[in-house]
């Protein structure tokens, strides 16, 4: 097997797994006269459709450096491990978890068979990104209906990136709207009884109310004002007359302007 000197940066067609490697200590074993092996963290890579090139890696040896610069315009440059660049799988090495496969399962693929499923892992093959990125030699190694696996793997990407898309806008105008519904009903909180009420509702009735029959709108406000009522100028005539029958049942007499 040929040893991977740069692993692409495309994560899709890359599969990483980790694990301990028992690796023979030359110089323990030498003093102590016994095989002596210290157990240390390597990273397996292997390449979707591709047999021949794959290799193990510590996991703490740098795949590759960063470079870039800071704030202050100076040269900064960031080496990156194995165990960085697959850092979610590296985590669950390390917790003990099955380490998972990033991307979309094969499972998800309606297309395929479960036969056709099994061989496509064989080849290091595990996601529907993986096969979607296939090309040129690695993408022969699928046999005569590679191609149409591959544009089907691609379309299937497409639409569940537009459905992705349309459930996101869905979500956030139904954000939108809660969060109006919620703003309406601070307001009207605060507003409280502080807002008029509407002119049309039922206006009172001469019995409940005597002596206002010739009186105009102008007049009931100043009746109002005289009996300390805070006159609201948005008030209606149905309004100004339910306001008089508060003060009416309040005083407890009919108080009407000579």
């Amino acid at each position: 097997m040929l040893n991977i000197t740069r692993i692409p940066d495309e994560p899709a067609g890359v599969t990483a797994v980790f694990k301990l490697l028992p690796v023979l200590n030359e110089a323990k074993t030498k003093e102590q006269k016994r095989p002596v092996y210290d157990e240390i963290e390597v990273c397996d890579i292997y390449l979707a459709a591709n047999k021949y090139t794959q290799g193990t890696f510590p996991a703490h040896e740098v795949w590759k450096i960063n470079k870039g610069t800071d704030e202050n315009g100076f040269e900064r440059v960031e080496p990156v491990t194995y165990a960085m660049r697959f850092s979610k799988q590296y985590m669950e090495f390390k917790s003990g978890s099955p380490q998972s496969i990033s991307g979309t399962p094969l499972s998800e693929l309606p297309f395929l068979t479960q036969g056709k499923r099994l061989e496509l892992k064989a080849l290091n093959i595990h996601t529907a990104e993986s096969l979607a990125a296939l090309d040129g030699p690695n993408l022969k190694m699928l046999g005569p209906n590679g191609r149409d696996m591959k544009n089907d793997a691609a379309a299937y990407l497409a639409k569940a990136k537009e459905g992705m898309s349309a459930n996101a806008m869905t979500s956030e105008l139904s954000k939108r709207d809660d969060e109006i519904s919620k703003l309406k009903a601070q307001i009207d909180a605060m507003m409280g009884s502080a807002a008029p009420l509407s002119d049309t509702a039922e206006a009172p009735t001469s019995q409940t109310v005597t002596g206002f029959e010739t009186f105009d709108d102008d007049d009931l406000k100043q009746w109002l004002i005289d009996a300390s009522v805070e006159v609201d100028g948005r008030w209606g005539r149905n309004r100004l007359l339910i306001e008089a029958q508060k003060v009416l049942d309040k005083t407890g007499k009919a108080k009407v302007a000579a």
